[in-house]
């Protein structure tokens, strides 16, 4: 039953010396009808289709990643990672793209607030320019969150079973933290860096000493900025939703709406570059440990 074929028994006689020696008699070689008849050759297919079936069967217990077998437990990110990151820099091109089209649609309420004479057809053109811009932003940016959610859910999962059992990251507020008001403007960083001292390979037996990434309060900083500090208010949606805003009103919005692109795009590729430190940080702390092992 050995996977080599090597170690297992070659013929008929070395069977029989293995029997005698449990019935503690001797073998007798001129036994009548007994033959050698050597199994080794048949055994090779056998050995072949156990050794596939057995690797079959191993994989989906353990994934891998480039010649590595990730411990029992961990999450392979890799392939979430990269969507991610594609993502992100969609968002970023699209992001760059809002701010140039905001710039053009201040420019054009700067010229209706002077008194300059502006047609109907510019006017048009700007609201259909804005809203098809607008819209696929939009549902990137969700695609975006999807994404970060989910990789930031796995990334924690994983901590946890890299040796982070003994600090306070628990998969599901690291992502549910985002949602709850006022608490989701330090809470969810508090968890991507207790999740970054975990994935350092190069840390003493308390982990609590291991340093957070630099890119991470500056992508924070760059994200608080955009989310709540300059994105257009309530009010604002609502003025230009039932209101009747006047051009100072619309020329304002639109000030603000361009305040938060300029935050927002930073604060995507910093992002993209986070995700990019911690995937990788994960991958070292992996290797690590299945090096140890």
């Amino acid at each position: 039953m050995e996977l080599n074929d090597r170690d297992r028994i070659q013929d008929s006689t070395e069977l029989l010396k293995s029997l005698s020696e449990i019935n503690g008699s001797a073998p007798d070689a001129n036994t009548p009808g007994l033959r050698s008849i050597d199994i080794s050759t048949s055994n090779i297919g056998e050995s072949r289709r156990d050794s596939e079936n057995d690797d079959a069967h191993a994989k989906p217990r353990h994934p891998t990643h480039g010649g590595l077998r990730y411990p029992s437990g961990i999450r392979d990110t890799q392939r979430l990672s990269y969507i991610l990151k594609i993502a992100l820099l969609v968002n970023f091109c699209l992001v760059a793209l809002g701010l140039w089209s905001t710039m053009l649609e201040i420019a054009l309420i700067e010229r209706i607030a002077n008194g300059s004479t502006v047609s109907q057809l510019d006017i048009a053109s700007n609201d259909a320019r804005q809203q098809i811009i607008g819209q696929i932003q939009f549902t990137v940016y969700v695609v975006c969150a999807i994404f970060f959610l989910q990789w930031t859910y796995f990334l924690a999962r994983n901590a946890r079973n890299l040796g982070g059992s003994s600090l306070n990251i628990s998969p599901g507020w690291a992502v549910g933290w985002y949602f709850v008001p006022f608490a989701s403007l330090w809470k969810p960083y508090q968890a991507i860096k207790n999740i970054s001292r975990v994935l350092r390979s190069d840390i003493s037996l308390d982990i609590r000493q291991a340093k957070r990434p630099l890119i991470l309060p500056i992508w924070w900083a760059f994200w608080v900025a955009h989310t709540y500090i300059f994105s257009p208010k309530g009010k604002d949606l609502i003025v230009l939703l039932i209101g009747s805003p006047t051009a100072s009103e619309i020329l304002d919005i639109s000030r603000r709406e361009l305040v938060s692109l300029l935050f927002e795009l930073p604060a995507t590729l910093t992002c993209l570059i986070l995700v990019n430190v911690l995937q990788k940080m994960q991958h070292k702390k992996t290797v690590s440990i299945d090096q140890d092992h």
